[in-house]
């Protein structure tokens, strides 16, 4: 499997879209650009798990509400 990092422009606006719009339509902008299934994002806590901040499971990602920040979603993702 090869990594593509994308360009600066999709970068700059995954980033604006998140600000503006929300994470899932920003978390939708990158699976387009990847060509991956889109990612479902649920803030529940107790389906995180314990200790967990974020859990990934068929298409959906349940955060708790302090795991709900860039670096978590893109881990995710």
């Amino acid at each position: 499997m090869r990594i593509r990092i994308p360009s600066k422009k999709v970068c700059e606006r995954f980033l604006l879209i998140y600000e503006l719009e929300g994470c899932q339509k920003a978390v939708d902008l990158l699976a387009r650009h990847y060509g991956v299934r889109q990612m479902r994002i649920i803030v529940d806590g107790r389906k995180a798990g314990k200790g967990n901040r974020a859990c990934y499971s068929e298409s959906k990602a349940y955060f708790t509400k302090r795991g709900l920040n860039k670096g978590c979603v893109l881990h995710e993702l």
